[in-house]
């Protein structure tokens, strides 16, 4: 089994692809999936989650090689990071000047298949450039309210008290 750590206590599994032969020599054995997840030493719930992502559509049936390729394609397709470079921040400033939104930015720069960060990188990038004087937050259409955090200190004799709004 594949490990990936996360965070101090938290470690992402990924069945291999030997799990899957197996996966699939159980299942074909009738064994249940809490029985075959005992063997993995996986959770069940991994094995009801591989079996209803990988089955074969027609046929209903587990198969080792089709349930490897898909994983496959889903992480060859899963949405990548996308780093802001010189080209990105270009392309963005550009159509910002032009009235487009962010949302608008991003879907326009996936249809036409170009390189480009999420929305709310580039509300982030503009909200920046206004804090350095900048104006590309004047292109936008609304803009962002102001939130106050006030917190008033309150002293009486008998200690302190935070009160906040």
């Amino acid at each position: 089994m594949l490990h990936i750590a996360l965070a101090k206590n938290k470690i992402l599994k990924h069945l291999t692809e030997g799990q899957r032969y197996e996966i699939q020599a159980l299942i074909n054995a009738g064994k249940t999936q809490k029985f075959t997840a005992e063997q993995l030493n996986v959770s069940s719930s991994t094995i009801s989650r591989e079996l209803r992502r990988n089955c074969d559509q027609r046929s209903g049936v587990y198969n080792a090689n089709l349930a490897q390729r898909k994983c496959e394609e889903r992480h060859i397709t899963k949405p990548k990071y996308t780093p802001w470079t010189p080209k990105v921040q270009l392309y963005v400033e550009k159509h910002i000047k032009l009235d487009y939104s962010p949302e608008q930015i991003a879907g326009r720069a996936k249809l036409e298949g170009v390189d480009c960060v999420s929305h709310e990188s580039i509300y982030i990038h503009a909200y920046a450039d206004q804090k350095k004087g900048g104006t590309l937050c004047t292109h936008f259409r609304r803009r962002k309210k102001n939130v106050k955090n006030e917190v008033t200190l309150i002293r009486p004799e008998g200690g302190f008290r935070i009160d906040g709004i």
